[in-house]
Parts: C-alpha cells; sequence; structure tokens
C-alpha cells in the first residue's frame, strides 16, 4: 500500500466491480492485475484509445473484466486494512 492516492480510486473501483484502463506506473499492479485491468503506456495516446474501444466492443471482455475486479475487490477489506496497519 506504497500509494495511498492512487490506490484508494482503484479499490474502489474494485469494489464497485469495474473494469479499468491504467496507465502501467507506479503501484498499480500492487492492486489490480490483467484479468480486470488493461494497462497502457502512460506516455502512449493510441494505448488508452485502443483499450476504450476494445472494452467497448468486446462486452464479453468487459463482462469478465467487471467480475474478476469485483471478485479482487473482495480482498481489500476493512478488516484486511485495520490488521495491516496495526501489524505496523
Amino acid at each position: 500500500m506504497e500509494d495511498t492516492v492512487g490506490s484508494n480510486v482503484i479499490v474502489t473501483s474494485l469494489a464497485m466491480g469495474l473494469a479499468m484502463i491504467c496507465s502501467n506506473v507506479g503501484s498499480i499492479k500492487d492492486y489490480c492485475d490483467d484479468s480486470n485491468t488493461i494497462f497502457c503506456n502512460n506516455s502512449n495516446v493510441e494505448d488508452f484509445s485502443q483499450a476504450i474501444t476494445a472494452l467497448q466492443t468486446d462486452r464479453i471482455r468487459l463482462n469478465t473484466m467487471q467480475q474478476s475486479a469485483a471478485n479482487m475487490g473482495l480482498q481489500f477489506t476493512i478488516e484486511k486494512f485495520v490488521r495491516q496497519i496495526s501489524a505496523l
């Protein structure tokens, strides 16, 4: 849990079952993976455009990624967070 600003958005998105399109920077991969996120080169606008088009046109992939996101979101419960903080 190195990046507390971005991680809040990511964990909330996972909990809501949202498929994500993210730049491949920072600690993002600590929270999500290829099953629920399309990772893009942060300096390549075309990567982001292709990712948006991919999810817009492939509803099966979108639904699969949404299910995976919701399942992964279950790993980030408040109870687990409290245990991690308490262990510090």
